[in-house]
């Protein structure tokens, strides 16, 4: 007796998909947010570097460091 309910074609797994007619795929206009996301996470801590300098001679160091 098989418990599958299931007939063996919905299971699901990978499935090749046609291109979309317009826009690049999901995967890829996912893989370039996180990589623009990464980009500006780390030109902001570059760019706040002098006021974080700053702001701890005013206030002094607050992790331990």
């Amino acid at each position: 007796m098989s418990l599958n309910v299931f007939a063996p074609d919905e299971l699901g797994g990978l499935t090749r998909r046609r291109a979309p007619s317009s826009g690049l795929r999901p995967a890829i206009r996912f893989a370039i947010a996180s990589l623009l996301t990464l980009a500006w996470v780390a030109f902001s801590v570059w760019v706040s570097a002098p006021w974080r300098d700053e702001l701890e001679r005013a206030t002094g160091p607050v992790m331990g460091g």
